[in-house]
């Protein structure tokens, strides 16, 4: 609902105005506080109006002055506009004809809108309406800005990263290749191998950055939608650990854990098949988990422990994943989620600041809800609340 701020000298103006705007706006004054201001009428209250109306920080949409309030608080107005800029902030003036001539000096640069006395309603109404709406137009138009102008940071941030993360690995497969191709008659079987070994590495970590880059590009148009189907959610939890089981050659010990609840009890899953089919989004609850694996494998030692736990409730299914890892600072949790982001600790540690940012929309499009517990050298835990759609 739009604010109006009434800043008004005259009494019998300034309680009907209140009474008739009330109906359709939220009507504010100088001191909401004080509903008293309605009714006051000597010239001290009235200098005390335009006085809280200067010192005031009160938002609103559209200030109704009179032509005495103006005279003295127009410097307030003008400072009020300017500090608004480049959005549109209006001023209606309602005044007599006799008042005009005191309003003049301060009308044409601080005012948009007239209404000489008698103040026909209809008239008001349309006034303040085609205000209100150049008002929100302008808002709409700054928010259009503001992520135009975050979009071309996001872009030049994307071009700098990709960058910087691809000159690596590229140079990394140049050089061993050249190395191959020159000296390979004089490797050894084991060199080669782990000259071949760092190339389907660097590989795999190009391949990575690619994979990110289109999930945050279909995000970031709208194209990633959330597209439910029946699933077996304790089934493909269960085969996707054996997938990171496999892939990581099981240097750390991934312990999954099913529970069902029922009321405040947890007691083992039993006949999974009836008790967690769902309805989710498989491609997004793979880029979910997928990416909160990787995390709690690639920064933690090997031989550390990472806890999955999978807890099927009535309505909702919850899964913690924890580790023993290198943890989060306090100071920088608020901005996991952001693009490109990561934590100062992570030294030398591989990534590119994409994972959490996916995970977080992923788990949005779900209207489910992400939680993070970490503590530096010790550890985190990330907890994934999405609903249960049977």
């Amino acid at each position: 609902m739009s604010r109006i701020l009434l800043v008004l000298d005259h009494k019998n103006n300034r309680r009907l105005l209140w009474d008739w705007l009330s109906k359709y706006y939220e009507v504010v004054l100088p001191d909401e506080n004080n509903p008293e201001w309605l009714f006051l009428n000597s010239e001290s209250d009235v200098c005390a109006i335009a006085n809280s109306a200067a010192t005031s920080n009160i938002d609103f949409d559209l200030c109704i002055l009179d032509g005495l309030a103006l005279d003295r608080v127009w410097q307030w107005v003008q400072s009020t506009r300017d500090a608004q800029q480049p959005v549109f902030l209006p001023f209606l003036l309602l005044t007599s004809r006799q008042e005009v001539r005191v309003a003049t000096r301060h009308l044409w640069q601080r005012v948009d809108e007239l209404i000489i006395s008698p103040i026909e309603k209809v008239e008001l109404q349309a006034r303040v309406e085609i205000l209100l709406r150049a008002r929100n137009l302008s808002l709409h138009l700054q928010t259009a800005n503001n992520e135009l102008q975050k979009n071309s940071e996001l872009k030049s941030h994307l071009v700098s990263m990709v960058s910087h993360e691809i000159r690596n690995p590229l140079s990394l497969i140049l050089g061993f290749s050249k190395i191959l191709e020159g000296h390979i008659v004089e490797l050894s079987s084991a060199k080669i191998k782990e000259y071949l070994k760092q190339i389907i590495l660097a590989v795999e970590r190009m391949n990575e950055l690619a994979e990110d880059l289109l999930v945050v590009g279909r995000l970031d148009l709208g194209k990633l939608e959330f597209n439910p189907a029946p699933i077996y959610v304790e089934s493909f939890c269960r085969v996707l650990v054996e997938e990171f089981a496999f892939i990581d050659r099981n240097k750390h010990n991934i312990i999954f854990q099913s529970l069902y609840t029922t009321g405040s009890e947890k007691t083992p899953s039993l006949a999974f098949n009836n008790l967690t089919k769902a309805w989710m989004d498989e491609e997004l609850l793979r880029h979910i988990l997928c990416n909160l694996l990787s995390n709690a494998i690639k920064y933690s030692p090997p031989g550390s422990t990472v806890h999955f736990d999978f807890i099927c409730y009535d309505n909702k299914i919850v899964f913690q994943i924890k580790d023993e890892g290198i943890g989060i600072p306090k100071e920088e949790q608020n901005r996991l989620f952001e693009a490109f982001h990561r934590a100062s600790n992570v030294g030398k540690i591989a990534g590119n600041g994409l994972g959490l940012c996916i995970v977080k929309q992923c788990v949005d499009l779900h209207d489910g809800k992400i939680e993070v517990t970490s503590e530096v050298g010790k550890g985190t835990k990330f907890t994934v609340t999405l609903p249960l759609l049977r």
